[in-house]
């Protein structure tokens, strides 16, 4: 039907409701009513009819219609508008003053009804928004007591249904340690200036834990009277945003249980969508724009006067505007939710949003208009990206580097493996294993040794936090044998608590064939060398005794400086031999109780030529239980720690050797001063062929095994070595032993 059309119906029923009444009443009035008094009763109610159905103009027009047929056809004269009795003019004039107030009160009727129908169906939509919300929305009154909580904030939060939330206040939906914060800085900040947004912690009714948020406070007033009437609460997840995707669509309870009053809490509510960090429109179910946020007038560029009554073509590019429009279409046909991801020119850089959809229905089921809420997931899809390329970055390095990673929760014992990781053992990445090598009783990647090694590093790393280096060797399907360098360290949540153990595994295949070629090469060498060396000892020694009488002092000084040479020679090749047992695990120990007293004494006995063995002060208690060693090699070390501390410390200092228990062990120490260690220097100290920048300096000879070597020894005694020092003051070396039980040497 064509616009004129429609306008030509609407007047003439108009017309008919106006003057349909008054004709009708002037027939009942000429057919029942004999007396002139009784003619205005039936023309009252026609223009009451006619006003209560068409206002305050149908009204009038009755009215006067009435007065009209009244004054012609039945007030005498009749057909005439003259009157005899100046009673006819009074109840006229009545009459009309009457018709005029029955025709205001029913538009002013009319209007009423039209707002409380407006009312209610803002109210309706609004409801249905919050329902819709992934946000946890909620309001409080001025004093800052609950007396809403949307659903979506409830799962949120995991509030139970039995909790009366009007007898809680905003600080109660913090955690312990942060309500604090929340009184006075939020709330205070909040009422001084209106508005408070932040990150902040919530609290989880059912666990206790916090929950990461963006929270935004802001006060509700009365835009007339500027009266406080309450606080609103928008807070959004920011630990699981995808959560709040999953959560729309549900159904949730609708704000008006909460509110008492349509316009109180339609102010509310305008307020959640003036301050929400989302862009939210409510569209009419033709497309057109009916109430838009601040959020969406700046992705729009608008306002949202422009926005209202106009459509996406008017608002967006053509493609946008075409793929809106068939989201609004799904919508509508599949009456439920529609999401999508679009993408807007914004401030000169493309931004990407999460558009998500909703029909908004009546109780019967009606879709009244269409809801949108666009959420900004830019940064997120940044973010995405760049994890895409380190993970992508990541892969080529360990596969370049042949070291693949792990991270394993000591929780539920679930292991992740990277892509090389696969590859080094030999395995498909397309079958992936979610358990440790070490718990799998029917991988025979590993030996049961290596397994427990690797076990019990692992589980020490997730109950203390110790990093663990080890090497184990693996046989992978096709029966080659690998050997790998393992590392592992703890994984550490904001509160520092272990959550996992993370480390890596490097093929050191060829490195191990290298350091075995080197070590049968270096012993070799060393073997070789003993007899030559031996035999110019011994000449050494021999010459000045078979030609006591015949050299003279030049030659004897030449016979003792070969003689010091070959014993440097013989010590130096003496360390490469241990040097190579420790590394191919072919040292042997003589091991039988000793006590730590006696092994220093008859350490210091052996050293006694030694210049500055005087300066040596034993400190040990005789009466400490005994070790399990080999007195040989552990005379060995003391001998090289004393030496050590002779040679590099201070010439007139004092030396101390002490020794004490520590728990089940027995720590031996030897102190001295002198210009001591660089820290720096401490880390490599007992790495192979290491030595520190005043060893260096000192002019003393010799290859930097002996501290490599001592420290090979002691761990194979079951112990450890360690240093301390403080540059110019004092060095100290502390050997740790097991405590020597019975039941050892019996078993």
């Amino acid at each position: 039907m064509s616009e004129r059309s429609s306008t030509a119906a609407e007047l003439l029923r108009k017309a008919a409701i106006a003057l349909v009444p008054p004709l009708l009443g002037f027939v009942g009035e000429k057919l029942m009513f004999a007396s002139v008094g009784s003619v205005w009763l039936l023309l009252v109610a026609a223009v009451i009819v006619s006003a209560a159905n068409g206002g305050l103009a149908t009204g009038i027009v009755s009215t006067i219609t009435s007065v009209a047929l009244a004054w012609w056809y039945l007030i005498p004269p009749v057909r005439t508008f003259g009157a005899m009795a100046p009673g006819h003019y009074l109840s006229g004039a009545l009459f009309i003053a009457i018709g005029v107030a029955i025709s205001l009160l029913h538009e002013r009727l009319r209007l009423t009804n039209r707002q409380l129908i407006r009312y209610a169906r803002q109210n309706k939509i609004f409801a249905a928004f919050s329902e819709n919300s992934l946000d946890f929305i909620a309001i409080a009154d001025a004093a800052g007591a609950l007396r809403y909580i949307n659903p979506a904030g409830r799962r949120m939060i995991e509030l139970p249904d039995d909790v009366d939330i009007e007898q809680t206040h905003i600080p109660d939906y913090y955690p312990p340690e942060d309500r604090a914060f929340a009184e006075k800085t939020i709330v205070a900040h909040m009422m001084a200036a209106g508005k408070w947004a932040g990150e902040a912690n919530l609290r989880n009714w059912r666990t206790g834990a916090s929950i990461s948020v963006f929270d935004t406070h802001f006060l509700i007033r009365d835009p007339t009277t500027q009266q406080l009437l309450g606080i609103g609460t928008m807070t959004r997840d920011i630990s699981a945003p995808k959560a709040q995707r999953d959560a729309l669509g549900q159904t949730n309870r609708r704000l008006t249980e909460a509110l008492a009053e349509l316009e109180e809490s339609q102010r509310f509510l305008q307020g959640i969508l003036d301050y929400s960090p989302n862009a939210i429109v409510i569209k009419s179910v033709d497309g057109r724009y009916s109430t838009v946020n601040n959020g969406f007038c700046t992705i729009a560029r608008t306002t949202p006067a422009n926005a209202r009554g106009r459509g996406d073509p008017h608002l967006f590019p053509a493609a946008l505007a075409q793929r809106l429009k068939a989201n609004d279409e799904r919508a509508v046909a599949e009456g439920q939710a529609v999401v999508t991801e679009e993408s807007v020119e914004l401030g000169g850089e493309r931004r990407v949003f999460v558009v998500t959809t909703f029909p908004i229905l009546d109780e019967s089921k009606t879709i009244l208009a269409l809801g949108s809420i666009w959420t900004d997931i830019t940064q997120r899809k940044r973010d995405e990206e760049s994890l895409r390329r380190a993970a992508e970055g990541l892969r080529t390095a360990q596969r370049v580097a042949h070291v693949g990673s792990f991270r394993l929760d000591p929780r539920t014992e679930r292991i992740e493996w990277s892509e090389e990781l696969y590859r080094i053992f030999g395995l498909d990445p397309e079958k992936p294993r979610t358990t440790p090598l070490f718990r799998d009783p029917e991988s025979q990647i590993m030996s049961a040794e290596a397994k427990e090694r690797l076990r019990a590093a692992v589980e020490k790393t997730a109950a203390d936090g110790t990093p663990y280096e080890m090497e184990f060797s693996a046989t992978r399907p096709d029966g080659t044998v690998i050997w790998l360098a393992s590392r592992g360290e703890a994984l550490r949540d904001e509160a520092g608590r272990i959550v996992g153990v993370a480390g890596t595994c490097a093929d050191i295949t060829k490195l191990k064939a290298l350091e075995r070629l080197r070590d049968e090469w270096t012993s070799v060498i060393a073997h070789d060398l003993r007899q030559p060396i031996g035999t110019v000892l011994m000449a050494s020694e021999l010459l000045p005794t078979l030609r006591a009488n015949a050299l003279n002092e030049e030659e004897r000084k030449l016979a003792e400086r070969i003689h010091a040479a070959g014993e440097t020679l013989r010590r130096m090749v003496g360390d490469l031999l241990d040097m190579s047992l420790l590394e191919s695990e072919r040292l042997k120990l003589d091991c039988r109780p000793a006590k730590p007293a006696d092994l220093i004494r008859q350490t210091i006995e052996r050293l006694a030529h030694m210049p500055g063995i005087e300066r040596v002060r034993v400190d040990a208690d005789a009466d400490l239980p005994s070790v399990l060693v080999d007195p040989m090699r552990i005379g060995q070390v003391l001998g090289n720690l004393i030496s050590n501390a002779i040679k590099y410390g201070d010439r007139d200092a004092e030396i101390t050797i002490g020794a004490a228990r520590r728990a089940d062990e027995i720590e031996v120490t030897v102190t001295n001063r002198g210009p001591g260690i660089a820290k720096e220097d401490l880390p490599q100290l007992f790495n192979r062929f290491v030595r520190s920048r005043n060893t260096r300096r000192s002019g003393v000879s010799g290859l930097g095994l002996g501290l490599y070597i001592a420290q090979g020894i002691v761990r194979a005694h079951g112990g450890s070595l360690r240093v301390a020092s403080t540059p110019g003051e004092t060095t100290t070396f502390a050997m740790r032993l097991p405590v020597f039980r019975e039941q050892h040497q019996a078993a």
